[in-house]
């Protein structure tokens, strides 16, 4: 069957309000509510008997015009006794607390919806419970004042020479039998006379096995003096009014009772009990409450108000120390099961348990055991320990003893950066068993200096990260900038400024002194790849020229940056970075020009200028080669050289073509065999037509590997001829010296193809020691 629930509720929103009942619902609960939003509403409705017709308050934390503390304190006025609750998505902890200090019964996060329904029966079962002390105090008022009108009157009875029980005594007899609080009659013997049947009720047991024995037996041992003392007290005369100790009860329980009494001329104690456990239990638990709120504000004010990680941390240490009346509190580094050893950076500790300087103790069995323990789970973890008792020998119970460590609670702490750091609180001067509530707090505590460490550790390590960007910046020469692009200002660094001809201090922070540097060919691009970017959110990267600081000169820029937009995606700034390319592009050009040369001398020659890796493939092949083998350059690039060179023809001495297409070192070109010589051996053309070939073979770098460039020339036609005359000696020796004439400018011309390939090479090397340099 649901429980019935009847809620007054202070909220501006109706959606908020259908959220609260139907939480409520969801625990099986049969809702009805009433809904009210200003403050007239409220003061008619706190006015109209709500204890009647309401099981509780719930109350939103910021409405129109008015707050939760406005509508507690008409509540307050009213003397009304119903649970006050606020639920709120925007309170913090310190309103929270100065709501409960102002009679708020406990606060909900909206975002912690389901602590509604444990807190709401928490303050239901507490309201009961204080009505029915109410009940009880006005009964027992009532009984009281009677109990004191019959004992005048058993007074004055016992004072007559009557022997029948007088009518007052039959009145007592029966308000003993009826009261609901607990009523005695005791001697001075330390049994009790006289009982009512409350004592059963409360106690478990019966009546006469309560006069069957002391009642200092039934006393907490802790209770004990001081109750035999308030006994004495009332045997001079003085009265008990609020007496307060604690009874055991037949299952083992203990039961706070709250004493009122005197003693007779005879000796006897007359006394009544009420059974505050309950009430005291709800005392108890409201100050822990406000303990805890307390000592969680405390710690929230030592990490916000210290100026450094190291003030900080140790201030938060302190109030710990404080909080918990510990001997020393501290933090270790690293929590780490394999480290060699560990540190005490930061500890806090009572004089007589100093311990001066940084701590560093090597790794041992205990505190092994400890890191084990602590991160195994996300709790507290609690240790004893007692020198006397460690076995000796075992490892670590030197700092056990150094530290005069008699117990401690302790918990890891678990950051975002780095290792695992351990937060402990020592107990030096007695063994300590923590209650629960201590850990609960110590636990939250720990979570607490945790978000700390996040928030420091991050810090140090963005400023780590800023001290590299900017280094990086400053090895690679770039600049800084970034722009708002709703105000429209640009911000630069100095190095910026001085790539774009400015002094430090000088550029105005707009975008009109941006655009004059700017060449006047390259400014509608700059702008319009600028705007791009800043339209589609996307990255930005650009070159473009501005002007230096010579008259006439212009400068090559590389700019990237990257756009930031709000929730609702429209761009909102731009921040990049800026650097000089010149050097690079007067490189890159040097070498187009070289190639180009290079190109130009190659394509015109009469002779087939071939090029190969150090693979033996063919890397170059110029429009001489496709005429004199009937490869185009598209298909003999990538082909191997023996596949149109028969290597093996060559003689000793001369150009080994095997040996030099393998080889694979770039280090020592002037050592290859057959370098620089001129040999003939034989070719194979497309058509598969073998033909005598003239070949003078060199080798250099190209790029970072080595090259054998192969002059080659047809002589297939020479060769008939000098079998036509090789009769005629005449001929044949002027044949020979046109040979030489040939190889002279075959050698001048082979010379100076190497020496472009050279030029190429430096060039290239330059080229890239400056894009690497910026």
């Amino acid at each position: 069957m649901s429980k019935k629930l009847s809620l007054l509720i202070v909220e501006d929103s109706v959606t908020a309000a259908k959220m609260v009942v139907h939480c409520l619902e969801a625990a099986g609960y049969k809702v009805s509510s009433s809904l009210v939003e200003d403050i007239d509403s409220i003061s008619k409705a706190l006015s109209d008997r709500p204890e009647e017709r309401w099981d509780a308050l719930i109350c939103d934390y910021i409405m129109d015009g008015f707050t939760a503390l406005d509508v507690l304190a008409m509540f307050k006025e009213s003397g009304l006794d119903l649970p006050f609750i606020i639920i709120s998505g925007k309170i913090d902890e310190e309103t929270a607390v100065a709501a409960m200090k102002a009679g708020a019964h406990d606060y909900i996060s909206k975002e912690k919806m389901e602590r509604l329904v444990p807190a709401l029966e928490r303050e239901l079962k507490d309201l009961e419970a204080r009505r029915e002390n109410r009940r009880k105090e006005e009964e027992l008022k009532r009984y009281r004042n009677h109990l004191e009108e019959l004992v005048d009157e058993c007074t004055e009875a016992l004072k007559l020479e009557s022997s029948g029980r007088s009518k007052a005594a039959q009145e007592v007899d029966r308000f003993f039998s009826i009261s609901s609080d607990l009523l005695c009659i005791a001697s001075t013997d330390g049994y009790f006379k006289r009982l009512n049947p409350a004592w059963e009720g409360v106690l478990g047991y019966t009546v006469d096995e309560i006069l069957a024995k002391p009642y200092m037996e039934l006393i907490h041992p802790d209770d004990r003096e001081a109750t035999v003392a308030e006994v004495e007290r009332q045997l001079k005369g003085s009265a008990t009014l609020a007496f307060v100790n604690r009874y055991r009860a037949k299952d083992g329980s203990y039961r706070t009772l709250s004493w009122r009494g005197h003693a007779s001329e005879e000796g006897l104690l007359y006394a009544s009990a009420r059974d505050i456990t309950e009430s005291r239990r709800v005392e108890e638990k409201l100050a822990a409450t406000l303990h805890y709120f307390k000592s969680m504000n405390r710690v929230n004010e030592a990490l916000e108000y210290a100026l450094d990680t190291d003030e900080i941390l140790s201030a938060c240490l302190s109030t710990i120390l404080e909080i918990f009346s510990g001997d020393r509190a501290w933090l270790l580094y690293p929590c780490d099961l394999n480290a060699p050893e560990w540190t005490v950076p930061y500890q806090v500790t009572r004089p007589e348990y100093a311990v001066t300087g940084e701590v560093k103790v090597a790794s041992n069995e205990i505190s092994r055991n400890v890191f084990k323990k602590t991160l195994e789970t996300r709790e507290p973890a609690t240790f004893l320990f007692d020198s006397n008792e460690l076995p000796p020998g075992e490892s670590g119970t030197d700092m056990v003893k150094q530290f005069t460590i008699r117990s401690q609670i302790v918990m890891a702490l678990h950051p975002k950066v780095g290792s695992p750091w351990l937060m402990g609180l020592h107990q030096c001067s007695h063994k300590r068993e923590w209650t629960k509530e201590e850990e609960m707090l110590f636990r939250d505590v720990a979570l607490r200096m945790t978000d700390a460490l996040n928030v420091m550790l991050s810090e140090d390590a963005l400023k780590e990260n800023q001290a590299r960007l900017q280094l990086s910046l400053d090895v690679a020469g770039e600049g800084t900038w970034t722009w708002d692009i709703k105000s429209g200002l640009v911000v630069w660094d100095d190095r910026m400024q001085r790539i774009f001809g400015f002094e430090p201090g000088e550029f105005d922070g707009s975008l009109d002194s941006w655009k004059t540097c700017i060449h006047p060919e390259d400014l509608a691009a700059t702008e319009e790849a600028t705007l791009k970017a800043m339209r589609n959110a996307s990255r930005y990267a650009f070159e473009y020229r501005v002007r230096g600081r010579l008259p006439g000169e212009w400068l090559y820029v590389y700019a990237q940056a990257v756009t930031s937009t709000d929730a609702e995606g429209r761009p909102v700034s731009m921040i990049g970075v800026c650097r000089d390319i010149t050097d690079r592009k007067k490189a890159e050009a040097a070498v187009r020009d070289s190639e180009a040369r290079l190109k130009a001398i190659t394509s015109s020659a009469n002779d087939a200028i071939v090029l190969s890796d150090d693979k033996g493939s063919i890397a170059y092949w110029n429009p001489a080669a496709e005429k004199v083998f009937g490869y185009s350059a598209k298909e003999a690039i990538g082909m191997s050289l023996g596949s149109i060179i028969k290597a093996e023809v060559i003689s000793d001495g001369e150009c080994d073509v095997g040996k030099v297409t393998a080889s694979t070192s770039v280090l020592d070109v002037g050592a290859q065999d057959g370098c620089g010589g001129t040999s003939e051996t034989t070719g194979t053309k497309k058509d598969g037509t073998e033909f005598a070939i003239e070949l003078s073979l060199s080798c250099a770098c190209v790029g970072d590997r080595l090259h054998a460039i192969y002059m080659i020339r047809d002589i297939s036609a020479r060769k008939e001829a000098e079998e036509k005359l090789a009769k005629n000696i005449d001929e044949t020796t002027r044949m020979n010296r046109l040979m030489v004439g040939r190889e002279i400018k075959m050698e001048a011309l082979r010379n100076e193809i190497k020496a472009l390939i050279e030029e190429n090479n430096e060039l290239r090397d330059r080229l890239r020691t400056t894009v690497v340099n910026k």
